[in-house]
């Protein structure tokens, strides 16, 4: 009989450690803690990373800095450059603003490129002619 009492004892103890995860090896400490011991490790870099994959400057600024260049452009340019970004063909284009070939266009996109790098002052690889 006393052997039951032990067996039903230790299966109250096994019980109450799973429950209560007593022989959790790890200990369990608060966010706040974590964020101090961060903070030390780490010569007080930020808890929280920037997500990198939403950027404010492009998101908000660039269609305003976009909008400002096509004042700047002629009606044709602008015609060229907003038929481009609907990803119009340069033979179409040339065809409906009545240049004789596409490679006028091409030169034409290429100016309009450098003249943006100037006003913009990125390099895009206009100047270099990595494109186009």
């Amino acid at each position: 009989m006393k052997i039951l009492i032990t067996e039903r004892a230790d299966k109250k103890i096994d019980f109450y450690r799973k429950w209560y995860h007593t022989r959790a090896k790890i200990s369990v400490e608060s966010l706040d803690e974590l964020k101090d011991k961060y903070a030390e490790n780490t010569d007080g870099m930020e808890w929280d990373i920037p997500d990198d994959s939403v950027n404010v400057e492009i998101t908000v600024l660039e269609p305003i800095v976009v909008s400002k260049f096509l004042d700047t452009l002629s009606e044709t340019d602008r015609k060229i450059l907003t038929m481009r970004m609907d990803d119009v063909t340069l033979e179409k284009i040339a065809e409906e603003l009545g240049f004789k070939t596409h490679s006028a266009i091409h030169k034409r996109i290429r100016k309009i490129g450098l003249a943006y790098e100037k006003f913009s002052g990125k390099d895009l690889g206009f100047s270099n002619k990595k494109i186009i």
